[in-house]
């Protein structure tokens, strides 16, 4: 229960200092809450990319190590 409350206040403190930064630039509350809610529609190429990037990390490990470990066990070493 303590990790989840860690959690959820951190959450809750990363959206407050996004908050404060979109409206530290002067954008309105309309514009606020669209960024919010779709981070994707304000995401630039780069961003993309890293995003793309770091999920073929997270997908492609596992992968990877899933192969290398079924060679092995054909290998017969164990």
């Amino acid at each position: 229960m303590k990790i989840t409350s860690i959690v959820i206040f951190l959450f809750f403190l990363s959206v407050g200092t996004n908050v404060f930064m979109d409206k530290g630039i002067g954008l309105s509350n309309s514009q606020l809450l669209a960024h919010q809610l779709s981070p994707f529609w304000t995401m630039g190429v780069g961003e993309y990319f890293m995003l793309i990037f770091l999920l073929g990390i997270i997908i492609g490990q596992p992968i990877y190590y899933n192969i290398k470990n079924k060679e092995r066990n054909e290998d017969g070493s164990n």
